[in-house]
């Protein structure tokens, strides 16, 4: 520049290049807030991250979890369905031999009448 006498001289301020990562510049308010900001989002993404894979795990456990309890759901209701035809069978059993019992002993005088044992039955005897 030339100066020229009576004139102020006047200041030039060249464009900044862009700033390297590893380069700190700690002089501007801006660059600073702007790393500030991306090294929380980054935290932030770190943070997620850890969350969603333990979540993931989680479930994967609670999974694994849900289908032994749905095995074992499914083992007591067979278990259930084969007692209950054991309790049926012993039930027909309990009255017939309540039946012999009462015609044995007490005679068919003495035996209720009813449609299991009916009085043709009976007579038969």
């Amino acid at each position: 520049m030339i100066e020229r006498p009576g004139n102020a001289t006047k200041k030039i301020i060249p464009f900044a290049p862009a700033p390297k990562d590893d380069v700190p510049t700690d002089g501007d308010p801006v660059e600073r807030s702007g790393q500030a900001i991306v090294a929380l989002l980054r935290e932030a993404a770190t943070v997620a991250k850890e969350t969603c894979e333990r979540a993931v795990n989680t479930a994967d456990q609670l999974a694994v979890k849900l289908r032994a309890a749905e095995d074992r759901v499914r083992e007591l209701e067979s278990d259930v369905q084969h007692y209950q035809v054991r309790a049926t069978q012993a039930e027909k059993w309990l009255l017939r031999v309540h039946g012999e019992i009462e015609e044995r002993f007490f005679g068919p005088a003495a035996a209720p009448r009813s449609p299991q044992t009916g009085s043709a039955q009976r007579g038969t005897q």
